[in-house]
């Protein structure tokens, strides 16, 4: 008997999302997820090249051929090393694999993304389960507990969660995502938190007449109330941190700053590795530096700065070293700036600004079931882009980034544009 192909979409959709934080260390580290994903790619181009054919889809693919382009240029204008123009070259090309795929599997059917975040919520459970890193001893203790052992598994839960309720409850929903931002907030996980308040934010005002009118002055106004919620968020979080409620970790952190209720000063901090990253960008703006430029010219800088942000002329950088030689830079965009030049830098910037165009045309409320998953990934991907490691570039963005194309167009459709 045959399989209709939607339940092989929906099977392999799941089956995609379960392997995906199972590493496999060849030449860097892949996930059995996007390797898998790789191996099935020709099948789906084979049967559904066809559909690649619209000018949001083609416009980003060709910024991230152009950003592949860059890196090989760049490798061989700093005299990189083949190991690590490989790495380079390898991290963009799985990027645009993992894109085209997603696309393609979630063409014929949007909700195949859910099957994939399901998949997401089974491969969470099992890294909770046999990550060795931390206990349930050191939850108020070790900062990192949040993020290598709750959120793998809670985040997908979250989605899921509020997708199931929202048609029919959406304070529901938005209460749901409150009590997530707030649990994240308390256990440490401070980007969580952040991500969930402003998704709850996105999500509360779908549909309203701040979505669906838009205008200057209402995106004016969405954004002064955004800002409003997150800085009240902001003072909450310091407050509770230099009390010592969130944990050694914010304690200590925020204890170093003369003014911890400054949210430059703070947010610098939290992302001190952005002063490698300028000072990268400044001294090679246009070609980049190449694929695993080392660190160790710019640790003075970041020396410099962060005793002057700490008043604390003691600080040096040993103190915070992850191992990694590498440019630290603890952003997707400001990573393909450093290590690609500035031709790295548009592609992003392109992506984001698509990645808010077509997320905010769903949230006029069209396809109700389409909304939860765009208010939280909206706010969960403008956040990585800016503020987390390059890897979100190959596990996070891909696979949301086609659902929400196919979800734009099929709004554009229903509304007759």
């Amino acid at each position: 008997m045959k399989i209709p192909q939607d339940k092989i979409d929906q099977k392999v959709s799941f089956l995609i999302g379960s392997l995906t934080f199972f590493p496999i260390h060849l030449v860097g580290t892949l996930r059995g997820g996007e390797l898998l994903a790789l191996l099935i790619l020709p099948f789906y181009l084979v049967k559904r090249f066809y559909k690649l054919n619209n000018r949001v889809m083609k416009t980003i693919v060709i910024c991230l051929f152009l950003w592949l382009a860059a890196q090989v240029i760049s490798d061989l204008y700093n005299n990189v090393t083949q190991i690590n123009a490989m790495k380079g070259s390898a991290h963009i090309i799985f990027v645009i694999t993992n894109f085209i795929f997603f696309y393609l599997l979630f063409s014929r059917d949007c909700k195949n993304f859910v099957w994939y975040v399901s998949g997401l919520f089974v491969s969470g459970v099992c890294n909770a389960i046999f990550v060795k890193e931390q206990s349930i001893a050191n939850l108020f203790v070790e900062d990192r507990f949040w993020y290598t052992s709750v959120a793998p598994f809670a985040f997908p839960l979250i989605v899921l969660s509020t997708y199931k309720v929202y048609p029919k409850y959406k304070k529901t929903a938005c209460g749901i995502l409150f009590f997530y931002g707030t649990l994240a907030l308390l256990l440490q996980g401070r980007s969580d938190a952040l991500i969930s308040y402003i998704g709850c934010f996105l999500l509360y005002f779908s549909g309203s007449n701040l979505m669906t009118k838009m205008s200057l002055s209402r995106l004016l106004s969405l954004g002064i109330v955004g800002f409003t919620v997150v800085y009240l968020t902001f003072i909450s979080y310091v407050t509770l941190g230099i009390n010592g409620h969130l944990g050694r970790h914010s304690e200590q952190q925020l204890a170093k700053l003369p003014d911890p209720y400054s949210l430059v000063d703070t947010l610098l901090v939290g992302r001190s590795e952005s002063f490698f990253a300028f000072s990268a960008i400044a001294d090679k703006p246009i070609l980049g530096h190449g694929s695993g430029a080392e660190r160790d010219k710019y640790i003075g800088v970041w020396e410099l700065k962060m005793s002057k942000l700490q008043h604390d002329s003691s600080i040096t950088y040993s103190t915070y070293d992850n191992g990694y030689n590498a440019i630290p830079t603890h952003s997707v965009i400001l990573y393909a700036w450093v290590f690609s030049g500035i031709m790295g830098f548009i592609c992003w910037v392109t992506i984001l600004y698509y990645v808010l165009r077509t997320g905010l045309v769903i949230l006029k409320g069209e396809i109700p079931f389409m909304v939860p998953i765009s208010a939280i990934y909206i706010a969960l991907l403008s956040w990585h882009l800016l503020f987390s490691p390059h890897g979100h570039a190959r596990f996070t963005w891909p696979a949301y980034m086609a659902f929400s194309i196919i979800g734009y167009y099929h709004c554009l459709r229903k509304t007759g544009k």
